[in-house]
């Protein structure tokens, strides 16, 4: 994320400890983005071309202690906020099945992904 991203990120955080009496003095949680180029294709099986940009959010992650007091959610908020100021076409996440339902409440939808591991052969 940006400085200015990452700086709103901090004073949000800091607002939610500050609710639950605590400052805490190490990292608490966290989630990244990677970029990802892809070629110009349908948006949603309609005749409007989405740009390629793609990301792909890895590492979230939130420390026990302070999961389910909406860490997470703040996180995932600030990057689809980031993601739509950057006019990226979608993201893309792996669920774990602890994550799905916070996921889905975003608006996050299963899909049919499969995988093959091309180095494995």
């Amino acid at each position: 994320m940006r400085a200015t991203a990452r700086s709103a990120c901090a004073r949000r955080l800091r607002r939610m400890a500050a609710q639950f009496g605590e400052t805490p003095n190490n990292i608490i949680a966290g989630a990244g983005v990677h970029l990802r180029r892809v070629l110009p294709h349908p948006f949603k099986n309609t005749a409007i071309f989405a740009d390629g940009h793609h990301g792909i959010i890895v590492n979230v992650f939130t420390e026990p202690d302070w999961r389910r007091q909406g860490v997470a959610e703040m996180l995932l908020k600030q990057i689809i906020d980031w993601a739509r100021e950057q006019k990226l076409d979608e993201l893309v996440l792996h669920a774990s099945s602890d994550g799905r339902a916070l996921y889905e409440r975003l608006g996050f939808i299963a899909t049919n992904e499969m995988r093959f591991a091309v180095s494995r052969r």
